[in-house]
């Protein structure tokens, strides 16, 4: 199974798309509470041959989960369903209904599910209870945050933590956005355990997850030598999520196994490039974004025989700006950050 740039719209797709055309004034494409466009998940299951009244009464189930399970059982691969933790997402190696859960809840062998985004579906607003790895593997949509809306195009990457309220509104046809969901223990081995030894790192990232009321980490892809950002098929990271999702629609003893080590090697390419440039929310100057990420890598590599001056200096900062942009990226100061590394 292939996961092509321009897909052709599913039965799912094509619903929510005729609705937001003979709808203009709800404003589907803008963020809302999912309380605003719950008639929209009752007409869906209407049409999936279920009664409004049906989807009003049940308790167990939003509007929304109801549609999710009755318009995705005939659809192939996973559907992305906001505000679904992974033990009640569909399963990377069975279609639609889930595999029966386990004593704990938790599906077998699932701590990572790989979903497409519905493209036209209403763009509200809901929060994860697993980390969401959110791939633009084409086309462009709208990530909103809190009060910032952010655009995103293809190669386009962000990482947002459990309970982020967010929203994304993809409504283009030539859009494919993958989730690729992790449980908090999966992404703690999966990403941290890559940067092991590498406390200012570490520390780095961790205050970007961490650090605001709507935390997120952006990596925005702007190659160098001038070529087409655009472009998300040269992107070797972006290929590494599409590998995967291709992977977790089959089956196979090694499954587990290949797809933890695509996400591995994806998230040590992504360290590696320097066609991603990371952006964080709340930065006091933007243009630090291309700088910040550099610098830390540069103290991690040579902390043991580099002052805050020499470091000020070879970046082109005063001692005072590399001190607030240290202390506002990392939490820490450079004696503390240093010093972390030291004791790590």
């Amino acid at each position: 199974m292939s996961l092509e740039r321009f897909r052709p719209l599913n039965e799912l797709e094509r619903f929510f798309k005729e609705y937001w055309l003979h709808h203009p004034l709800l404003n589907l494409e803008c963020p809302c509470s999912l309380s605003n466009v719950e008639e929209v998940f009752c007409e869906v299951q209407e049409k999936c041959g279920e009664s409004p009244d049906d989807c009003q009464r049940s308790s167990e189930y939003s509007p929304a989960q109801q549609a999710h399970e009755k318009c995705g059982k005939n659809q192939t691969g996973g559907i992305f369903l906001p505000g679904a933790a992974i033990n009640q997402a569909e399963s990377t190696a069975d279609a639609l209904p889930c595999p029966e859960p386990m004593k704990d809840g938790s599906l077998p062998d699932m701590d990572t599910a790989f979903l497409l985004h519905p493209r036209f579906m209403p763009a509200y607003r809901h929060a994860q209870d697993d980390y969401d790895l959110l791939c633009i593997l084409g086309g462009g949509c709208t990530l909103f945050i809190g009060e910032q809306e952010i655009s995103l195009t293809a190669g386009g990457l962000c990482f947002l933590p459990p309970g982020t309220e967010y929203a994304l509104s993809v409504f283009s046809d030539e859009c494919t956005a993958v989730h690729v969901l992790m449980t908090q223990n999966r992404f703690e081995k999966s990403f941290f355990g890559l940067l092991k030894g590498k406390e200012i790192l570490t520390s780095f990232f961790r205050h970007a997850l961490c650090s605001s009321d709507a935390p997120y980490l952006l990596f925005r892809r702007e190659p160098e030598g001038g070529r087409n950002a655009q472009d998300s098929q040269t992107s070797p990271v972006s290929e590494y999520v599409r590998l995967a999702w291709i992977e977790s629609q089959g089956s196979g003893c090694y499954q587990s196994r290949i797809l933890h080590s695509l996400i591995s090697v994806f998230f040590m390419a992504l360290l590696q490039s320097r066609d991603y440039i990371p952006e964080f929310p709340g930065s006091w100057d933007l243009t630090n974004h291309r700088n910040i990420f550099r610098i830390i890598e540069h103290l991690q590599n040579h902390y043991e025989d580099i002052t805050q001056d020499g470091l000020s200096r070879q970046f082109g900062y005063s001692t005072r700006q590399m001190t607030r942009l240290i202390k506002e990226y990392t939490g820490k100061t450079f004696t503390e950050i240093v010093q972390l590394q030291i004791n790590g």
